[in-house]
């Protein structure tokens, strides 16, 4: 957040030493516009994650999934009109019983890399299929595929589908974490030039989801990370982590 407020600072101060054109005025306001709401929206996951942790327990709620994952692709569906993309959701009624933030947070992940990882003008196909005792979802894209190799070390910490692409690594990881933690699964296959699937199945009701079992299917240093670096400034930033996790 203290890096965010610099990188806000910065861009007014600009503003108000220089003359700016109207255009470049123009630019630049959105992009600090952009900062302050992901600057709000790290505020708002860390006000959750200490609220979680004192809560122990995470609550749940009936969820309508197409709904749901309609909700996630017009958050993601600027990101994917950059390069032509289109997201195409299958109409269902299925309705479930999770954890909303946490779940959207793992699905979230798995459609973002679907995007981030496709060709210009590709697509990216979301099925619902329901079963007896829960519902598959499958997340499908026509992009530059997984390396074989890959495929067993996908869902580890630091492990990227394009090593030179940017990111952390942490995505996957997490997603297979939340999905582990209600009792699901998470699959990946892949071919690579053809595309990649990711086949989740969630429960229509989880077991006790608590931020612990989260946590536990995760390094500490590697949680808190998540959280912190979930949103970067316009500007960038140096940051520093220490041994134990901290900033």
């Amino acid at each position: 957040i203290k890096n965010s407020l610099a990188s806000i600072k910065f861009g007014l101060d600009m503003f108000v030493k220089y003359d700016v054109d109207r255009q470049e005025l123009k630019e630049s306001s959105q992009e600090l516009m952009k900062t302050v709401s992901e600057t709000l929206n790290l505020l708002e996951e860390y006000l959750n994650f200490i609220k979680f942790h004192f809560i122990g327990k995470l609550g749940y709620e009936t969820i309508d999934l197409y709904q749901f994952l309609d909700e996630i692709k017009s958050e993601l569906l600027p990101f994917a009109e950059k390069d032509n993309i289109n997201i195409y959701i299958q109409k269902s009624d299925v309705k479930i019983l999770n954890n909303k933030i946490w779940l959207k947070r793992a699905i979230h992940n798995i459609v973002f890399n679907a995007i981030k990882y496709n060709r210009r003008s590709g697509t990216v196909n979301i099925k619902i299929e329901p079963s007896m005792f829960g519902v598959y979802v499958s997340v499908s894209d026509t992009g530059i595929g997984i390396d074989r190799k890959k495929l067993k070390t996908i869902f580890k910490f630091f492990e990227r589908v394009d090593e030179n692409s940017k990111g952390f690594g942490v995505g996957l990881a997490l997603s297979k974490s939340v999905i582990d933690s209600i009792g699901g699964k998470i699959n990946v296959k892949s071919n690579e030039n053809i595309g990649s699937e990711f086949i989740l199945y969630i429960p229509y009701k989880p077991k006790e989801i608590t931020l612990k079992k989260i946590a536990s299917g995760m390094m500490v240093s590697s949680f808190l990370l998540f959280l912190g670096i979930s949103y970067f400034p316009i500007y960038s930033q140096n940051y520093t982590i220490s041994n134990n996790g901290g900033y």
